[in-house]
């Protein structure tokens, strides 16, 4: 049976790492864990994540994405960021250098890779999860409808306290005060509201 069209999810130490779109749709995410995976997905094939197999191809991975900038910084073996600011000063198509990596991805490791962009980390991997690339003039309209509580960023008590709070979405928190952030949270709501 092919796996192309069916749920994919790959696990690691008892959650899920990644899903296939067919999956997400079910409402499988990173971080769910496996014992809830099969109630929410029943048609799902699940993938043991073991990083030894992969190790070869993610080193291929950011060597692709290191031929195009030095500011490669990898955070997990299956995630990271990597800097194209250099591409803009050249005044380069951003759009057509994202598509000459993801080209360069499927035939150097034969991965379709998740690629996003934005102004800082934060909407660059918001944004690769809808393999989009966000302008720094669309950033606040991008984030306004964002849930909290859908940020693994956050601690899950933090965005309990929020929520709380009735400030739900990151556009609801953007218009915050910083002096009522600091008052609730201290120095994590200057943070916050930056």
């Amino acid at each position: 049976l092919s796996l192309q069209t069916r749920p994919v999810v790959v696990v690691h130490r008892r959650e899920v790492l990644d899903a296939s779109a067919e999956a997400a749709t079910c409402g499988v995410k990173p971080a769910t864990p496996v014992s809830r995976v099969l109630r929410l997905c029943p048609e799902a094939h699940v993938v043991e994540f073991v990083p030894e197999r992969y190790q070869a191809c993610y080193q291929t991975v950011w060597d692709v994405l290191a031929q195009h900038t030095p500011l490669v910084e990898p955070t997990e073996l299956h995630e990271g960021f990597f800097d194209l600011t250099g591409c803009l000063r050249r005044e380069e198509a951003l759009p057509r250098r994202v598509e000459a990596i993801r080209q360069q991805l499927w035939e150097a490791a034969g991965v379709r890779g998740k690629l996003g962009g934005g102004a800082c980390k934060l909407v660059a991997k918001l944004a690769a999860a809808q393999e989009r690339l966000i302008s720094p003039e669309e950033t606040s309209e991008f984030l306004a409808p964002i849930l909290i509580g859908e940020l693994d960023c956050l601690d899950a008590a933090l965005r309990e306290r929020l929520r709380r709070l009735g400030i739900d979405t990151l556009g609801r928190l953007s218009r915050v005060p910083e002096n009522v952030l600091a008052r609730h949270f201290g120095q994590t709501g200057v943070l916050l509201h930056r």
